[in-house]
């Protein structure tokens, strides 16, 4: 159900720390990076009796306006200002599947996830695989589309966070995410 909470792991918050950091340093003229929060983010959803305070001052996802977001749930306007960089039709899309994860990949599952993005040039793509690289995951290139894994034990929300933390990084570099797979 969409209104329970998600505790997702741990590294996975991590990754967008330690990425939200290195990129204040490798690209400070971005205006994304000018925020100074160093703390881990949990994705923590809004119980059905909570509401959600559309006046509280939150960065709103580069891809609605303040208007559009309202027209998502609680649950998805929360994650949004986690990752920022996610169109809120994506992060709910993905929350609606969060259940099924759970289903198919019960807690303590060893799982590999696997991430295909692209890139506009080969800067970018190689500043992402070495973000990447730093916080546990493997890669592989092909011209500018790369594919990033790593393995995880399952916990709820975990697979989630996964995802929505390597969309986020590869959007805000300004490439293309393109997929992702799950393996046993």
């Amino acid at each position: 159900m969409l209104g329970k909470i998600l505790i997702p792991a741990i590294a996975a918050a991590g990754v967008a720390v330690a990425v939200s950091a290195y990129l204040k340093k490798q690209l400070v003229t971005k205006e994304e990076c000018v925020e100074e929060d160093n703390e881990v983010n949990f994705i923590n959803i809004l119980d059905d009796e909570d509401e959600f305070d559309e006046d509280e001052d939150t960065e709103v996802s580069q891809f609605t306006s303040n208007d559009d977001i309202r027209d998502y749930p609680e649950e998805v306007r929360q994650v949004s200002k986690i990752y920022s960089h996610l169109h809120p039709a994506f992060i709910e899309d993905l929350f609606k599947r969060n259940e099924m994860f759970n289903e198919l990949y019960p807690e303590d599952t060893l799982v590999t996830i696997y991430h295909s993005a692209c890139f506009k040039d080969e800067n970018t793509s190689k500043l992402f695989i070495q973000i990447m690289e730093e916080e546990g995951y493997q890669y592989e290139i092909d011209g500018l589309d790369v594919t990033v894994s790593r393995k995880m034990f399952v916990e709820n929300g975990a697979i989630l966070s996964d995802i929505y933390n390597v969309a986020n990084q590869v959007n805000f570099l300004e490439g293309d995410y393109l997929e992702y797979q799950i393996e046993k």
